[in-house]
């Protein structure tokens, strides 16, 4: 190759992997060169009963109302755990479901009881009976960050409690240095606040109705181990914690995250409860590069799993449309395509090629805090398609968020309570989520800082025809839905167990827009073979895999393979040899 045409490829291949990354909101600034491995060997897993599992994310409020009264509960989820077993996921993790003054429950008043609105002990008992008897496990959602302003502790420290004021940081004036945990802001006020009831401020760096427990006091500790050791005793499976990176601060600006204190806090949470329950799933929310969330390991004795944010943005960027960037006429569609390939092929690499075992990391495409994935690919079926191929091709354990398996979309970009609205289970009256008239997206007392708040429920569902068919009970009833593809691949996932943790992953080139792997595991080898383009067949050459006969895992057909064959718009094959 001419050297000039080299240095333009490698080029090339950074600036597309760099543009991949452009938009993360995550504070890593290193830019990622395309891996020269063209196999990888896995890391032994961690041997733990989570390995490589799926998880299903549920919002409580939003996902299926029992009684009609405008919001999701428990019962709810009881009712359509058929559905859920026919998912093939390995658990369910709920939203907060503690009582708490707001919609969202991140801010709890009571770690003992059961919001009311979604339902009573005796129901969370109840789900997790059945859930155990279908083989699903539950995860909880537990923020011990912070509580409610309402919360008792936080009450009694209003009132100059003596033991529970030091529950909370105090300062008689903010530090001149103060800023948001998760940048390096200097915005004082926008962190410690003031209540009328004491002269001196109390820092949330959630905002004035989240006072952040003071966890430097061995109290505090006890009390919130108290709490979650509670609830491992009445039978949950795993629980799921919210901002893991911020629970000890120090004053410094470097100082606001990942500090030595903290990392050694979560050591001493994963000590109390694997020594109630070893089979007990922690997974933690770091908000930040692999790198920094890789910190939280902890050598085996911190989290056993971490969700990787990285993933959703590479996958994003990957599936967007980056025509200008190859719009000089040195271009060539080809050095694209290459392109491309390469940014996918580091994905893998980067989780594999860790010396920690590769199940720690949790791959996802959506979650609470982001904007729906199939509004950034402009609600395109096979983007998503290829999307879930991708992400549940990869040796790690996934979550996939309640509505992405339909492609559910979202009335408007940006803000929280549409990333979390009703799940649309069929073309009925509120999209089968319930029969009332009036929903809690429309209730603007959960939203009095929105002053401009309007209803927009029933406007989106009767000018939105795309519920014809994004909905549950469409797209059972056709096979080749993104429904059906999501429940294959999970099939596969759990059933396959090359499929789920080979032993080697290697690169296969092809002069297409194809993407080849080939898993081994023992004597069993895959193929797996994807085609990233969402907009036209492409053609995998004979050469790339050896002539012979396969059963595609996906749907048992048979293919032989003696000349080139086309993949279809979007299609993925997982290739098996036939037996002689």
């Amino acid at each position: 190759m001419p050297k000039g045409l080299m240095i333009t490829l490698t080029l090339l291949t950074l600036t597309f992997i760099c543009a991949c990354n452009e938009n993360l909101p995550l504070d890593n600034n290193e830019s990622q060169a395309s891996s020269n491995n063209s196999e990888l060997i896995l890391n032994p897993k961690s041997n733990s009963i989570w390995s490589n599992k799926v998880i299903y994310q549920i919002w409580v409020r939003s996902f299926y109302d029992s009684d009609n009264d405008g919001n999701g509960d428990i019962l709810g989820i009881i009712e359509k755990l058929d559905y859920i077993r026919s998912l093939g996921v390995d658990a369910i993790w709920l939203s907060p479901i503690f009582a708490s003054p707001s919609y969202h429950g991140y801010d709890v008043e009571d770690f003992y009881k059961i919001n009311p609105q979604y339902g009573t002990l005796d129901d969370l008992k109840n789900l997790l009976n059945k859930s155990h008897s279908y083989g699903i496990k539950v995860i909880l959602d537990i923020p011990i960050n912070h509580v409610s302003e309402h919360h008792p502790w936080f009450q009694k420290a209003l009132n100059n409690d003596k033991k529970y004021s030091d529950y909370f940081v105090w300062s008689n004036k903010p530090p001149s240095n103060a800023g948001t945990a998760w940048g390096n802001d200097i915005d004082p006020y926008k962190v410690w606040h003031k209540k009328n009831s004491r002269p001196d401020y109390y820092y949330g760096v959630f905002g004035w109705t989240q006072p952040d427990l003071n966890f430097k006091n061995p109290d505090v500790l006890n009390d919130i181990l108290k709490v979650l050791n509670y609830w491992v005793d009445i039978g949950i499976d795993g629980i799921r914690f919210d901002a893991v990176r911020y629970l000890i601060e120090d004053d410094s600006v470097s100082g606001r995250s990942d500090t030595k204190s903290n990392l050694n806090l979560w050591s001493k949470i994963r000590h109390s409860l694997k020594s109630n329950n070893q089979n007990i799933l922690l997974i933690g929310e770091a908000y930040t590069n692999l790198d920094n969330a890789s910190k939280y390991y902890l050598d085996g004795s911190g989290f056993d799993m971490v969700f990787d944010f990285e993933f959703r943005h590479q996958v994003e960027s990957i599936l967007s449309d980056y025509a200008s960037l190859y719009s000089s006429k040195r271009v060539s569609r080809s050095i694209h395509v290459n392109a491309i390939k390469d940014s996918l092929w580091n994905i893998f690499d980067k989780r594999i090629s860790t010396n920690i075992p590769h199940d720690y990391f949790n791959v996802f495409l959506n979650n609470h805090d982001l904007d729906r994935f199939s509004t950034s690919v402009e609600m395109h079926p096979l983007k998503q398609k290829i999307a879930a191929s991708i992400m549940l091709s990869m040796p790690v354990s996934n979550t996939i968020y309640y509505g992405e398996e339909i492609g559910l979309g979202q009335y408007r970009n940006g803000f929280d309570l549409y990333r979390r609205a009703p799940m649309q289970w069929s073309m009925d009256i509120n999209s089968g989520f319930s029969n009332s008239e009036y929903l809690w997206v429309d209730n603007s007392d959960w939203f009095y800082w929105d002053t401009s708040f309007l209803p927009w429920w029933k406007s989106y569902t009767s000018n939105n025809r795309q519920i014809d068919t994004i909905n549950v009970n469409s797209q059972t009833l056709k096979d080749e839905s993104l429904l059906n593809h999501y429940k294959s691949l999970i099939a596969l996932k759990r059933n396959n167990e090359t499929f789920n943790s080979p032993e080697s992953i290697k690169r296969i080139d092809t002069t297409s827009n194809i993407f080849c792997l080939k898993y081994t595991k023992g004597d069993e080898v895959l193929f797996l073979v994807l085609n990233l383009s969402h907009d036209r067949e492409e053609v995998l050459d004979s050469g790339a895999i050896s002539r012979n006969s396969f059963t595609n895992l996906l749907n048992r057909r048979l293919i032989t393979i003696d000349k080139n064959i086309k993949l279809d718009k979007g299609e993925f094959m997982v290739l098996k040899r036939t037996s002689s």
